[in-house]
């Protein structure tokens, strides 16, 4: 028969064994999709792969049959710490949290020291107060959590209430099980990780990459190709050459390249500085309320002015001195990128959640590898390298 305090100790055992690692993975999930691409780049990340034991790097292996089913507490902290997919805790991390530090970092960091003190408790300081006061504690964040996942909670009750248990339900060889897995668990360690700030700031610096390469190409297209086809503009084209031999000298070899092949229906090999040039000579769109090559102020929302900043972001990012951005600079210019693709979804028609919000929603926080950083860094470059042969600024 096991005594009061291996009975607590149990069941806060049964927290911390079970309880928090679901609570994690229900984050986890939350925050980074599982799919081919999220897998391979987590895989392939040997900054991360560096942080982690034997065993937890085989469970990120399997990660595309498993997902996040077999990652526990100290996996799921080191994943969610390393990619910085949410904002830190307020205090940072590893440090005491508060009773009012209630976002979802400081919950995550809560889980770790809690898990700690179940831990490293000796059996004889499991007192009832103690077990009350942790327990409080777990139906809180369970709260929390629900309420991260936007899902209801009638009373206060959170849906994971009937995953916390109760300690009087438990069988005597459960207990017994219980202590004995939780005797085997160590510290989950606060390790800083360590990290060049410059490699950190050149990831940031990839991330913007991934918009100004892929996502705002397809944006000009597809605001272009909603207002007149491939075949028409190309017509147009031809006509104005007629007219004006040299309209088009400040073009190009590529760029000239690229225009006879909107006579194939289609603007998918035109690039960014060619549509942009097209849409103000052909008046695509209506003129920006600024003018051309104006910075828009904060009121204005057309289609034009949206391609304006998307040109300066553009411009600004691709001629830093330093392939390097700062959290803050990033996170700013996120935050405009990705009202700028909600105003072009709702021009286009696109669906909630199939747009280009959802695509720069991923951008922002997809795991990006050693390669991916290289290849996106080298496109800014090689952009910044053509200044003058395909001049955006005028």
């Amino acid at each position: 028969m096991h005594s009061d305090e291996e009975r607590r100790l149990a069941h806060m055992g049964q927290i911390v064994l079970h309880f928090f690692p679901m609570i994690l993975r229900v984050i986890l999930t939350e925050v980074n999709e599982i799919n081919q691409f999220a897998c391979r780049s987590i895989q392939n990340n040997r900054d991360f792969k560096s942080k982690l034991f034997e065993d937890e790097n085989s469970i990120v292996l399997s990660m595309i049959n498993n997902g996040y089913s077999f990652f526990n507490i100290q996996l799921c902290y080191k994943m969610l710490r390393h990619f910085e997919w949410i904002n830190p805790p307020r205090k940072g991390w590893g440090n005491e949290i508060e009773d009012a530090d209630i976002e979802l970092a400081d919950d995550i960091e809560r889980i770790r020291q809690i898990s700690n003190t179940v831990i490293l408790m000796p059996l004889h300081q499991v007192s009832e107060i103690v077990y009350s006061s942790v327990m409080q504690k777990v139906k809180e964040i369970s709260v929390r959590i629900a309420s991260f996942k936007k899902e209801s909670n009638r009373s206060k009750e959170s849906i994971y209430s009937c995953e916390i248990g109760n300690k009087e339900t438990l069988e005597e060889d459960e207990i017994s099980t219980l202590l004995n897995n939780l005797r085997k668990m160590h510290e989950i360690k606060n390790n800083p990780f360590p990290c060049n700030p410059v490699t950190k700031g050149m990831n940031r610096y990839s991330r913007l990459g991934l918009v100004i390469v892929n996502a705002f190409p397809n944006m000009y297209r597809e605001i272009v190709s909603s207002n007149i086809s491939a075949n028409m503009l190309y017509r147009q084209i031809k006509k104005n050459l007629k007219q004006n031999p040299h309209k088009f000298d400040k073009l190009t070899h590529d760029e000239r390249t690229g225009l006879n092949l909107l006579k194939n229906g289609s603007y998918g090999e035109i690039d960014f500085t060619t549509i942009y040039k097209l849409i103000r000579a052909f008046d695509v769109v209506d003129v920006p309320n600024q003018g051309w090559a104006k910075t828009p102020t904060a009121s204005d929302t057309e289609i034009a002015d949206d391609i304006e900043r998307m040109r300066i972001i553009r411009n600004k990012i691709v001629h830093k001195i330093k392939a390097e951005v700062s959290k803050v600079e990033m996170n700013d210019l996120f935050t405009e990128i990705t009202s700028i693709a909600s105003r072009v979804d709702r021009y286009l028609g696109k669906q909630l959640g199939a747009g280009f919000e959802t695509e720069i929603s991923k951008y922002r926080t997809c795991p990006l590898d050693h390669d991916l950083e290289q290849k996106y860094t080298q496109a800014l470059q090689e952009i910044e390298n053509m200044k003058g042969k395909t001049c955006c600024h005028e």
